[in-house]
């Protein structure tokens, strides 16, 4: 019954998974667009009929301008999914007993992400992703510090599952 799901506190390991596999999709993404424009750059279009016009360049700009959005789209992706999983949460009805549950849960899931944030930080410092840590530091910033915003995102989780009870 997977379409009945109401939103519980192990919904946040869904929420690194996912958060954790964008920003590294999003850096391996951008360098091999790096490594392709260099390549595309050096081309010189031989092959198309002589009435057809194309600019390298200015194909290699847009797409290039294109991909550094990214950047931005993934913080508002970040906290829109958190808002989307704290708005399943307000739904819910718990019991008080369970906060101790929830809080043990949290820690679990705020070590998890220390150990993601971690991994992230070996990833994106590699040399190889050398461009994508130099123009997507909205990305490094969050995933760097994602312990912290999960703590932040903790404490409001849990204030609206344990305060939004409601009678009958």
């Amino acid at each position: 019954m997977l379409y009945n799901k109401k939103g519980d506190v192990g919904d946040f390991v869904i929420f690194l998974a996912i958060i954790f596999l964008s920003g590294v999709s999003i850096y391996a993404g951008a360098q091999v667009w790096n490594d392709v424009s260099t390549r595309m750059d050096q081309l010189e279009v031989t092959q198309l009929p002589p009435d057809v016009q194309v600019n390298n360049s200015e194909v290699i700009n847009d797409v290039t301008r294109t991909i550094h959005m990214f950047d931005w789209l993934y913080m508002i992706f970040f906290f829109l999914f958190y808002l989307v999983l704290l708005g399943s949460v307000f739904y819910l009805d718990t019991q008080p007993g369970y906060f101790i549950f929830a809080i043990i849960l949290f820690l679990v899931v705020i070590f998890v992400g220390m150990a993601l944030a971690d991994a992230f930080t070996d990833i994106s410092e590699d040399d190889s992703l050398q461009y994508s840590y130099d123009n997507f530091p909205i990305t490094r910033h969050l995933m760097t510090n994602l312990p912290y915003y999960l703590m932040g995102m903790a404490m409001i989780f849990l204030l609206v599952l344990f305060a939004s009870r409601r009678d009958g």
